[in-house]
């Protein structure tokens, strides 16, 4: 265990770490077929349709899945890079939007959707929060942290209303996490782990505080209940391995909890995701090393005891990048869901042999990320991919596992 580190302790915010723990076309192109073998997947696989939403869009772009268009059906969103621009697909059809937003270069985006809203007939759009530098006339460019806010149900191609939360803001990737269990989210950047509050009126500033004093540089943060305690925790990935922060009950300081991997050998990690797999269902870890090389899972001990329990289960990726963890069967157990230069490969566990399996979903284009959910309410998670090089957005609807 790592030696504690304090943490910021500021009114609500105060934290701690848990110890236990366009429409300028319609879709470019559509290509549908199902994925080789879907017909006849052994047990424990899912099979998939593929669907090409855009024929080819930059090289590394992120993903969101969110309800953009006010209508309670989950959209995908694409934030390109470089040059920065935010173009979305409207669920069902899958129609292509640009956001009227020009950036020299985007960093991160988040979508913040209000609480309470979730599943109404007539829900209101998600917002965005965006981090990107801007070209200001006469004053070269600056980074900066915005917000923009959806024109309404009847506008999808309208300008969005954006202001400035702050200015002069690290480049870095933004999330959105509901850490003191109460609906209201709270914006997290990175790489600094800076916390910001949403004014109950915009015309009020944004409430701002660091939520790590002198933070390890995080590669990535995941949010998840760690502690089931009904409020979500951020995962912060690095170098050192994984912390777990979360909001203090009592605004106390406390030590942290870290998954230390220093003294095994490795890096660190580059990507994690929690799931649950075996005949307990019990809880593992799956993270991916920091050269993309290995992908392993980590499982507690009987009594909870750290170091827990290392399998590797890949060791010859190639460059992997992303990894998702989501039960695509249906079976209640957590399959792990890999992008890598060589497509998007799954994992799933088997019970009886108690060992990992691998099937391949695509191997036709690399992949930078990766996001499921499912999108057409037959209940399946559905996996959607942007590409690591050139090429394109694609959906992978999930048919269900074989016979």
């Amino acid at each position: 265990m790592p030696s504690p580190r304090k943490i910021s302790a500021i009114g609500m915010l105060s934290c701690k770490v848990a110890r236990r723990r366009v429409r300028h076309s319609v879709v470019l192109s559509l290509v549908v077929f199902v994925i080789a073998g879907c017909q006849s997947a052994p047990r424990g696989q899912a099979s998939f349709q593929r669907i090409e939403l855009a024929g080819r869009v930059p090289a590394s772009g992120q993903l969101l899945l969110a309800d953009l268009g006010g209508d309670s059906a989950v959209d995908i969103l694409l934030m390109s890079r470089q040059p920065g621009r935010l173009s979305w697909f409207e669920n069902p059809g899958w129609e292509l939007h640009q956001i009227p937003l020009v950036a020299d270069v985007l960093h991160g985006v988040a979508a913040y959707s209000p609480p309470g809203r979730a599943g109404q007939e007539s829900a209101t759009p998600a917002s965005l929060a965006l981090n990107g530098r801007f070209s200001q006339p006469g004053s070269g460019t600056r980074q900066q942290l915005l917000w923009l806010q959806h024109p309404g149900r009847e506008s999808v191609d309208a300008p969005w209303a954006a202001s400035l939360i702050r200015s002069d803001v690290q480049a870095g990737a933004l999330l959105w996490a509901d850490m003191t269990g109460t609906g209201r989210q709270i914006l997290v950047t990175l790489p600094g782990l800076e916390a910001y509050t949403l004014p109950l009126r915009f015309s009020r500033p944004w409430g701002m505080m660091p939520l790590a004093q002198d933070p390890l540089p995080p590669i990535r943060v995941r949010v998840y209940d760690w502690d089931l305690d009904g409020r979500e925790d951020l995962l912060v990935v690095g170098s050192n391995g994984l912390d777990i922060m979360a909001l203090a009950s009592r605004g106390v300081f406390v030590d942290e909890f870290a998954l230390m991997l220093g003294e095994r050998g490795t890096s660190g990690f580059l990507d994690i995701g929690v799931g649950q797999s075996g005949r307990a269902a019990r809880r593992f870890v799956a993270a991916l090393s920091a050269d993309g090389q290995q992908l392993m899972v980590f499982r507690p001990n009987e009594d909870e005891r750290l170091p827990w329990i290392q399998e590797i289960i890949a060791d010859s990726l190639v460059s992997a990048r992303v990894l998702k963890v989501a039960d695509l069967n249906r079976d209640a157990m957590d399959e792990i869901v890999l992008g890598d230069a060589a497509g998007v490969t799954v994992f799933y566990y088997s019970p009886d042999q108690l060992r990992w399996h691998r099937y391949s979903v695509d191997a036709s284009v690399a992949i930078a990320d990766i996001q499921i959910q499912d999108l057409n309410g037959n209940g399946l998670p559905d996996i959607v991919t942007a590409p690591a090089v050139p090429g394109p957005v694609t959906l992978y609807q999930n048919r269900g596992r074989g016979n």
